[in-house]
This record gives C-alpha cells, sequence and structure tokens, in this order.
C-alpha cells in the first residue's frame, strides 16, 4: 500500500490507518504540520493538524485503540534502535 492509498478517504468514513500514520508521525519525529502534510500529499497543515487533534482525543476516550497504538509506537521505536547500529 502507497502513501496515498493509505492517507485516501471516502466521504463520511473514517481513514485509522492513515489517521494513525499522522498521528505516530507526530508524536515520534515531531515533525511540523506542515512537514507532515507535504510527506502524505496533503495541502492544508490545518487539516493535518485537525487529524492529529482528532486522534488524540479519540485515544483518550477509547482505551483498545490506545493500547493499539502504544504496541505501534514500542515497535516503531524497537525497529528504530536496531537501525542506529
Amino acid at each position: 500500500m502507497t502513501v496515498p492509498e493509505i492517507i485516501k478517504t471516502r466521504r463520511g468514513r473514517r481513514n485509522e490507518a492513515g489517521n494513525a500514520a499522522i498521528y505516530l508521525t507526530r508524536k515520534l519525529r515531531l515533525d511540523t504540520f506542515k512537514n507532515i502534510g507535504e510527506q502524505y500529499g496533503i495541502d492544508n497543515d490545518r487539516t493535518v493538524r485537525s487529524v492529529f487533534e482528532r486522534m488524540k482525543k479519540r485515544l483518550t476516550e477509547d482505551r483498545d485503540l490506545a493500547l493499539q497504538m502504544e504496541k505501534l509506537k514500542d515497535s516503531i521505536k524497537k525497529s528504530q534502535e536496531w537501525t542506529h547500529f
């Protein structure tokens, strides 16, 4: 799956993979919303900020989703540790 396929949405439907990718990019790399938008082909950095804030809110409300995201973050961090050697 390519980056544009990950973030593609259909009106009125959630795009969990794209939202997670944007959220984790911001949390793990601290990229600006503008840079994240450029990486994912989103022209408006306010859209990226909106996705990030919405995902952050959902994580406080949905414990299962929060646990899944923590596992993803841990997995990404561990894989990055191996690439630094």
